[in-house]
């Protein structure tokens, strides 16, 4: 199953990581926000820090401030449930949030 983390890009930069061998993984890492209201009005908030591949350090940039859909892929084992960001699916950049867009459309 596709599900989607949805929220505003607040921070990108250029990561590393040294790994168990002595090599070193650079990445994109972008951090997504999103604050909502639950059904009693009480705050809930979501913050993700995702990693993309260093070549979209480039094209994210551009986007900080607006916001972000990133398609997660769910899997159910015999070991628990899985949820990690699927990069053969594209992800989404929209200039407001999506879910004021869809309350609006539906009034």
């Amino acid at each position: 199953m596709t599900t989607f983390l949805i929220g505003q890009i607040k921070g990108i930069k250029q990561q590393e990581r040294r790994k168990s061998d002595g090599s070193v993984q650079v990445f994109t890492l972008v951090n997504v926000f999103l604050e909502l209201s639950d059904k009693e009005g009480f705050p809930v908030t979501v913050s993700e820090n995702v990693q993309f591949p260093l070549e979209e350090y480039v094209n994210l940039i551009q986007y900080k401030g607006k916001y972000i859909a990133i398609p997660y892929t769910s899997l159910s084992t015999k070991n628990g449930n899985y949820i990690f960001p699927n990069s053969d699916l594209q992800y989404f950049i929209f200039d407001k949030n999506p879910f004021d867009l869809a309350v609006n459309k539906g009034k």
